[in-house]
């Protein structure tokens, strides 16, 4: 649906930002996906960066706004 299409390029681009985000703190992202709902994006990663991974993208969506 054409309303919706700026929402399809702004998840498009959160989902670029956290791979920066993420290969900033060295972070491989195994995968990345929209979820069921437009606004729920997935991301995978080692167990061993998890916490990192939480930690950074908090930083910047949730400390930022």
């Amino acid at each position: 649906m054409k309303q919706f299409e700026w929402l399809d390029s702004y998840i498009e681009e959160r989902q670029k930002y956290i791979d920066i985000i993420l290969a900033n703190k060295k972070i491989n992202v195994k995968m990345i996906d929209q979820g069921s709902s437009e606004l729920n994006i997935i991301v995978g990663v080692k167990n061993i960066h998890f916490n990192d991974a939480i930690r950074a993208i908090y930083n910047t969506f949730i400390e930022q706004e």
